[in-house]
């Protein structure tokens, strides 16, 4: 007897909003396009997800993103003490976008999709580390 076991892991790092976000936003300093964008990246991964279902993945697993205003680049400008809300909003919005289709996902079939919960590693390991970083 032979037992497949297949799981998929698909991050960010196969689009570039985590790049778009962090360099167009720091350059241009103009978000108000985000949020519709936003919202194209979580329809064409929804979509990459189906194909994967039908390519045969028993299970997938999603990263999320991790807060982007925390990152080096974005608290740059407060000499690292500070988050960039603004960043960490378009995080929230994407992350939150992502659950809702997942879980849509996982009602209208098995569920098999799950989320790594980028966010929530990034909290843990700060905090276990004592590094305490303000949202402004």
């Amino acid at each position: 007897m032979s037992h497949h076991l297949t799981i998929l892991y698909r991050g960010l790092k196969s689009n570039n909003l985590k790049v778009t976000v962090l360099y167009r936003g720091l350059k241009f300093n103009n978000l108000k396009g985000f949020p519709s964008f936003i919202e194209s990246v979580i329809n064409q991964t929804t979509t990459n997800l189906i194909h994967l279902q039908s390519l045969g993945f028993k299970r997938i697993v999603v990263g999320d993103l991790q807060p982007l205003g925390c990152l080096p680049q974005a608290t740059a400008q407060t000499s690292f003490q500070s988050c960039n809300s603004t960043f960490n909003d378009l995080v929230a919005l994407h992350n939150n976008l992502l659950n809702q289709s997942i879980t849509r996902m996982n009602q209208q079939s098995k569920p098999r999709i799950t989320t790594h919960s980028q966010s929530s590693a990034f909290s843990i390991v700060s905090s276990q580390c004592g590094i305490t970083l303000q949202t402004v």
